[in-house]
């Protein structure tokens, strides 16, 4: 899924699994949960909702670095 563009998808119990969300855009994407993001494996560049990033930065920084 890199560099896909989910924005405004609606993305409930969808799964991301060893996802490579590598500049996908998920901005105000429908039901998206900090749950679902945590099993991707990178979200390296992605755009994502500013409360989302927060907590990505906060709580798992290693998938929104390099």
């Amino acid at each position: 899924l890199m560099e896909a563009n989910l924005q405004g998808a609606y993305l409930t119990e969808a799964d991301f699994t060893n996802a490579n969300l590598f500049k996908a855009d998920l901005r105000d994407a429908i039901g998206l949960t900090i749950e679902q993001l945590s099993k991707s494996k990178s979200l390296y560049q992605a755009k994502l909702d500013p409360h989302l990033m927060a907590e990505l930065q906060a709580n798992m920084p290693e998938l929104v670095s390099k």
